[in-house]
């Protein structure tokens, strides 16, 4: 039984489990990693977008971002929740095996630097209430760090996060920017909150 499994379906005597990054592997993929990137570059105000994620073992894999429609300005930015309402329900009758992956969140802080804020906060714990497992998620800035922490929520003791996770990064592909800034133009609205 790997980490993960123990985690949400412990046996009935197992004492309790350390949680830290080393029970869990985090494995950013270059699709991900570099739309991370392009999107934090191309954007000079905040943005925020899904993580397309699967797992294997004890292995959270972060295959994709997905940058949908949002209203956003300097400090603050909101997803469209009616676009995304219907994105979901898109997906569901076009590609319903991609829903169960959308389980992370990614967000820039622009030039504010990479920490956890009280809307940051307020979003994983909604997500993780969501998807009722887990949920992943980054802080990225302009100067290209990274935070990432995973919520795990727990029969027993509610909410766990591991915070400040060092992942593993997998380059592959160097022909994403292009698309990047397509999804910019298409689905930012400057300064329209």
């Amino acid at each position: 039984m790997n980490f993960l499994d123990r985690l949400f379906n412990p046996p009935i005597r197992e004492q309790i489990i350390e949680l830290s990054d080393r029970n869990i592997r985090v494995i950013v993929r270059h699709r991900a990693y570099a739309k991370l990137r392009y999107y934090t570059k191309h954007v000079n105000i905040e943005w925020g977008g899904l993580l397309v994620v699967s797992t294997k073992g004890n292995e959270i894999i972060v295959e994709d971002v997905v940058f949908r429609p949002q209203n956003a300005r300097r400090g603050d930015f909101h997803l469209d929740l009616n676009n995304l309402g219907q994105y979901l329900a898109k997906l569901a009758d076009t590609n319903p095996s991609l829903l169960p992956k959308l389980k992370g969140w990614a967000h820039s802080h622009h030039s504010m630097g990479t920490f956890w804020s009280g809307e940051d906060e307020d979003t994983f714990r909604q997500l993780c209430n969501y998807y009722g497992d887990y949920v992943i998620g980054v802080v990225v800035d302009n100067k290209g760090n990274q935070l990432w922490r995973v919520d795990l929520k727990h029969k027993v003791f509610g909410r766990l996060v591991i915070d400040n996770i060092k992942p593993e990064y997998v380059i592959t592909d160097h022909s994403i920017e292009q698309e990047c800034i397509k999804d910019i133009k298409e689905n930012l609205n400057r300064g329209g909150l």
